[in-house]
């Protein structure tokens, strides 16, 4: 963990200042001395940054990110992933027990391949949504909506396109036409 006020403390703490209370959460802040580039937030108000993050973005992009993970808390999507987990795994389970061929099928690499395609792609679903609701979540607070594209687009010209049919995010190209298309999220208001 940074400690407070070292550099990265002091950067992050700027950047979220106003942001202790949410959109009807309450949050703390804090950074992670991690290489990788990487972000989350927890239910229980947590939002950790890593360093690498930091060092990848300029504030905005950042701000945009934290809106991102802030909008997986607010849109409950490690409370469906869990449950759309356990009904998946629950229909396996029941499936291969009736034997027979869904049996064979449900216990053989492709009942694998199965299981990690259905949530891979609840997943790829929530990480659309959340980038719609970080563009909100800056707009509502008078900041460049625009962040939120160009934070991706950071992503990928230092890292790649990523994502892909069984990957938990969708394609980084994939993720700015979402952004580009008019949805009515986008004008409801509300984040």
């Amino acid at each position: 963990m940074a400690p407070p006020g070292s550099k990265y403390d002091a950067r992050l703490q700027r950047i979220v200042r106003g942001l202790e209370n949410a959109d009807g959460l309450s949050l703390n802040y804090k950074v992670y001395l991690d290489k990788s580039v990487n972000a989350f937030a927890m239910p229980d108000g947590t939002v950790r940054v890593h360093s690498g993050l930091l060092d990848a973005m300029p504030d905005d992009q950042v701000l945009a990110v934290i809106g991102h993970e802030i909008g997986h808390v607010k849109l409950k999507h490690s409370y469906n992933q869990m449950r759309s987990q356990l009904l998946t795994n629950a229909a396996f389970q029941a499936a291969a027990s009736a034997g027979g061929d869904i049996g064979a099928l449900t216990s053989s690499q492709l009942g694998g391949l199965a299981y990690k395609a259905i949530n891979a792609r609840f997943s790829q679903q929530d990480e659309l949504a959340a980038d719609r609701y970080a563009v909100e979540f800056l707009r509502q607070r008078n900041k460049d909506p625009e962040a939120m594209t160009r934070s991706i687009q950071t992503l990928q010209a230092k890292y790649g396109s990523g994502g892909g049919f069984l990957s938990s995010h969708p394609s980084n190209p994939q993720r700015i036409d979402n952004l580009e298309k008019p949805s009515p999220e986008n004008n409801s208001g509300k984040v």
